[in-house]
């Protein structure tokens, strides 16, 4: 939603729902990309209701762990009405719930067959990556200054968890007896710093597994061959001509 008043004492606001479609994709280990589209229904303090559709897109380029660059463009369509935001934004880590993100973009917008450009500088927190406040400007538009706040709540984190808790409480073994296998070598300390450069606990040493000394039960011994599948074959025809 979108509510304001100018300097001159012209008035707007409008709230649009609607849903909206995402499509992500990680490049590799540092960047990514994302790109939704809304098609939301805009019901408009003074012009005639109806479909506007928006776009966001953005890459991600991660500079180390605490900091991320992105480039972003958000628009929007609607008849009198429309608007595009280029912009960079950088987004530091405080700490494990705290973030702070700033930066700048453009603001172009073509208002009643008229086309005003800005410039946008903001900054807001987020908390945990749910909720944000922070304030923003658009200045140099030729209509005046503009000021905003921001206020935000985001449901992508709970929904992640929600489908993550869901998808686990989902997870079963076939075999019950694997239940009691694992939980053999669970309850052992199995610290990699203490077993060397390699890691291996000692019971997978020597290409075999073997039950923990400290426990009674018997693991069957698994070895492992070298061979391949085909190699293995010749052998047995082999003997059997023999």
């Amino acid at each position: 939603m979108d509510y304001g008043e100018n300097d001159s004492g012209y008035d707007w606001g409008y709230i649009a729902p609607g849903p909206t479609f995402g499509y992500y994709r990680g490049l590799d280990l540092s960047n990514d990309f994302e790109m939704d589209i809304s098609f939301l229904y805009r019901i408009d303090k003074r012009r005639d209701d109806g479909l506007m559709p928006t776009l966001h897109a953005e890459f991600n380029h991660i500079l180390d762990y605490k900091n991320r660059l992105t480039f972003q463009v958000d628009g929007s369509y609607f008849p009198g009405d429309s608007w595009l935001g280029p912009g960079i934004y950088w987004h530091h880590k405080i700490d494990q719930n705290w973030k702070v993100v700033t930066g700048a973009g453009l603001s172009l917008s073509w208002l009643d067959g008229d086309f005003f450009s800005g410039f946008m500088p903001s900054v807001r927190v987020k908390y945990k990556n749910r909720y944000s406040i922070g304030f923003n400007a658009n200045l140099f538009t030729g209509l005046g200054t503009f000021y905003g706040i921001i206020l935000a709540y985001e449901l992508t984190p709970d929904i992640h968890s929600w489908w993550q808790e869901k998808n686990a409480a989902g997870v079963r073994f076939d075999n019950p007896k694997s239940d009691e296998k694992i939980s053999e070598f669970s309850e052992q300390d199995l610290n990699l710093d203490q077993q060397g450069d390699q890691g291996i606990p000692p019971e997978f040493s020597e290409g075999k597994i073997q039950s923990p000394a400290s426990n009674q039960k018997s693991v069957p011994e698994v070895k492992y061959s070298g061979k391949t599948i085909e190699q293995q074959a010749q052998e047995k025809a082999q003997g059997e001509k023999l």
